[in-house]
């Protein structure tokens, strides 16, 4: 199981479709790499990806922490989804400065959009918009 800390805790093993509900704490964090300062290295890629982690916290109805140059910064912030942030040094200030309504509407936006996920609301917009394109040039 690894070494438990004080902020480190081992919670057992989940099969996928359930860890979304087995998840617990207030945010997710989406930060890749092994500088605080910074995501360095391969945390670069969340400059142009979309991480699993960001879904799976959102299906969990957890807002989310993220990197404020990642690809989903200005998603996450614009729908009011969790908060973006520079360092990691940050987190806590931005945390104590944060309103619980603040934090409760966010909250509720995760929940919201966590439950379009798990139906698969964009998955199916995709598959639409494909069968509209083909509908539109005869390939169907």
């Amino acid at each position: 199981t690894g070494k438990e800390t004080e902020h480190v805790q081992y919670h057992g093993i989940f099969l996928p479709d359930a860890l979304a509900d087995k998840m617990e704490g207030s945010f997710g964090l989406v930060w890749d790499g092994n500088d605080i300062d910074d995501c360095t290295g391969l945390g670069r890629y969340l400059k142009y990806n979309n991480p699993h982690k960001i879904s799976l916290y959102l299906a969990a109805g957890l807002p989310v922490i993220i990197w404020k140059e990642a690809a989903l910064a200005e998603w996450i912030s614009n729908r009011k989804l969790g908060i973006a942030v520079e360092r990691l040094d940050q987190i806590e200030e931005l945390l104590d400065m944060m309103r619980q309504e603040e934090y409760e509407e966010m909250a509720e936006n995760a929940r919201r959009e966590g439950r379009k996920l798990r139906q698969g609301k964009y998955f199916r917009q995709v598959m639409d918009a494909i069968e509209e394109e083909e509908d539109i040039n005869g390939l169907s």
